[in-house]
């Protein structure tokens, strides 16, 4: 069938009654057919020569259809390679194109699998990817993993990856406790973000003060950037712990902050101070992409 380029949409005979299937269908079933024989490649060929086809105005399908679809994209993603997988997670019914019959949520469970695969396989161009995608489709990812994702990105000196990403879940909600606002000079951070995260954080906190930081002197005595490590964990060591990932996380920009411990405030809360000079020569080396990146909204992938 593959050597003979057959047009399944327009086929007689070979499905059935094809006045009555609609060409969602004809296609879910061409594609299973080379599934079924074995030949994984000629169903992806398939689907993907029809870009993927599930409705239009001249040729609607019926819910039956795209379930067909749904089961077919769900057993062809088991057995291809991890990017053409991300491929066909991304063209389940509904994810591309909204369908009021489906809510897209259902599959959380198989994006998060793919994801964690990825990981755990250190494919992380596609783990990435994946996870860009689920955040943009507001498919629900937990947090643990989307801070293994950011910590393997540093760890690998993919930094600008891990920048992407963490700009991208802080814009949907991932990081409520994150408080940095432009030109306040004052920092608020959870104190369960990993050493990643933290580094990124403080880069950001440069990068939005960037215009009262800048005109000052290394001698100057302006106004200080303070960083609050906010308590969310019960466990006092595990606290204590954070306030030293903080120190170590910022060795992690380059060139490296200075980063001191203050006091406790009345929360009993650490305080925190960024020494300005550090952020100063930072901001030299850095401020073209760093300005460009904390003002520009994410982007979405496109996985085809």
């Amino acid at each position: 069938m593959s050597v003979l380029k057959v047009d399944y949409t327009v086929l007689k005979s070979l499905f059935g009654n094809e006045h009555g299937a609609s060409r969602c269908y004809i296609i879910s079933v061409a594609a299973e057919l080379f599934f079924l024989s074995g030949s994984v490649e000629g169903a992806l060929k398939t689907l993907r020569e029809h870009n993927w086809f599930l409705s239009s105005s001249s040729w609607p399908c019926e819910p039956a259809d795209l379930e067909r679809r749904t089961n077919v994209l769900r057993r062809l993603a088991g057995k291809t390679s991890y990017r053409d997988t991300l491929e066909v997670l991304c063209n389940l019914p509904g994810v591309k194109e909204p369908n009021d019959l489906i809510d897209i949520s259902r599959y959380s469970p198989l994006f998060a699998s793919h994801l964690q695969v990825c990981v755990e396989r250190q494919i992380l161009p596609v783990a990435s990817d994946t996870l860009d995608f689920m955040l943009c489709k507001k498919l629900a990812v937990e947090h643990p993993l989307l801070q293994t994702v950011l910590d393997k990105l540093g760890k690998q000196n993919l930094w600008l990856r891990a920048r992407e990403l963490f700009k991208h879940s802080l814009n949907v909600g991932y990081y409520p406790g994150v408080s940095a606002a432009p030109s306040s000079m004052a920092l608020i951070v959870p104190c369960q973000l990993g050493e990643v995260e933290l580094a990124i954080t403080l880069e950001m906190f440069v990068a939005l003060n960037a215009s009262a930081i800048l005109p000052l002197s290394d001698t100057a005595t302006g106004p200080a950037l303070s960083i609050t490590l906010r308590r969310t964990l019960s466990c006092e060591v595990e606290y204590i712990s954070a306030g030293n990932r903080l120190l170590s996380a910022a060795c992690l920009p380059q060139p490296k902050l200075t980063v001191h411990y203050i006091e406790v405030n009345s929360s009993q809360e650490q305080v925190f101070r960024l020494h300005v000079p550090t952020a100063r020569r930072w901001l030299r080396h850095n401020h073209s992409w760093a300005s460009e990146m904390w003002t520009q909204q994410p982007k979405c992938l496109n996985p085809n």
